[in-house]
């Protein structure tokens, strides 16, 4: 998968202020001038180069700054979900999206230089998948990329999981020695989804940590019946964005 035009479009964008600080720089400052115009051509350079790659025994994703590399044998599932970074200042988007590399071993790899339209991305995800699993057509993860309607009736799930949690849990401060540390992680929880979640969706950030929290209580063997239900409830809406 090579970038396409929205990445490059960003891209452009630093190259363009890495000018600007050439223009602006280079008779009171020479050194910061040559810095900014050497960044700026080396990442005309890097964005040739980006894109999604794969040699049968390593996945490399190449973005504006780094390069990352997987196992192809550590991938379990290739994601799609709504942009978020810096152009939209880490809030969900429902109209462009990303490829998210989902790893057995890790935490999954969100892949912010693969930002493009949903379609555009939902294509790349079965190409790779495809490629890395070996199941030609396989079906990609499906993402955040429905209507705007769609995510609103999606936030107030998520909110209805985050009231049942609450609830099932109740506060640190009112939990009882034996609970008080699943209380703790259950608080860490809410606060995660609710400091990404907006009135019609969510950052990718949020739903990546409140998943992690969630699989971390459930594999607790000290949770009561209530409080199990509930995360996993709530598990079950993060898994939907």
């Amino acid at each position: 998968m090579r970038t396409g035009p929205v990445a490059r479009l960003l891209g452009a964008y630093w190259v363009g202020m890495c000018a600007l600080a050439v223009a602006l720089e280079a008779d009171d400052a020479p050194v910061a001038a040559a810095a900014a115009g050497a960044a700026g051509m080396a990442l005309v350079v890097r964005m040739t180069r980006m894109g999604v790659f794969s040699d049968g025994r390593d996945l490399r994703c190449v973005s504006w700054l780094v390069t990352r590399r997987v196992p192809v044998a550590d991938v379990t599932a290739v994601a799609v979900v709504g942009y978020s970074g810096f152009a939209n200042r880490f809030s969900r988007s429902g109209m462009l999206s990303m490829l998210v590399v989902e790893r057995a071993s890790a935490r999954p790899l969100v892949l912010r230089g693969t930002v493009a339209r949903a379609a555009t991305v939902a294509r790349a995800a079965r190409d790779v998948e495809a490629v890395v699993l070996g199941a030609a057509g396989a079906p990609c993860r499906p993402g955040p990329r429905g209507t705007r309607a769609d995510a609103k009736a999606l936030a107030h799930e998520t909110r209805a999981a985050l009231a049942a949690v609450d609830a099932a849990f109740g506060s640190p401060a009112d939990a009882t020695d034996a609970g008080f540390e699943a209380a703790v992680e259950a608080d860490a929880l809410q606060a995660s989804v609710t400091g990404g979640l907006g009135r019609s969706g969510m950052g990718t950030s949020a739903v990546l940590s409140g998943k992690e929290s969630c699989r971390a209580l459930l594999g607790r063997t000290d949770l009561p019946p209530a409080q199990r239900e509930a995360v996993a409830g709530m598990l079950a809406v993060l898994e939907r964005w």
